[in-house]
């Protein structure tokens, strides 16, 4: 996760974010993958490609970060269905 936080700010920085920004761009890079928590390791840990129904749980990746994060800051679970 070092890594991409690192990569991030220095893409940031080369075009011009502000360093306000680039201070904050780090930490929330560290949770990028914050949803795959969700994700089975059989599909985390798989040596080859995805087949298609793999690929589309992956993909859920991102709503379940949205879902965790908001939980975090606001205390309350989301419903099932509910969007982000």
């Amino acid at each position: 996760m070092r890594r991409v936080g690192r990569l991030s700010v220095a893409l940031a920085h080369a075009v011009g974010v502000a360093k306000e920004v680039l201070e904050h761009l780090e930490s929330a890079a560290a949770l990028h993958d914050v949803g795959k928590i969700g994700i089975p390791s059989q599909i985390l840990n798989r040596a080859g490609p995805l087949d298609l129904e793999e690929r589309r749980i992956m993909e859920q990746h991102t709503l379940m970060g949205v879902r965790v994060l908001e939980v975090e800051r606001t205390g309350l679970a989301s419903r099932p269905g509910d969007r982000p």
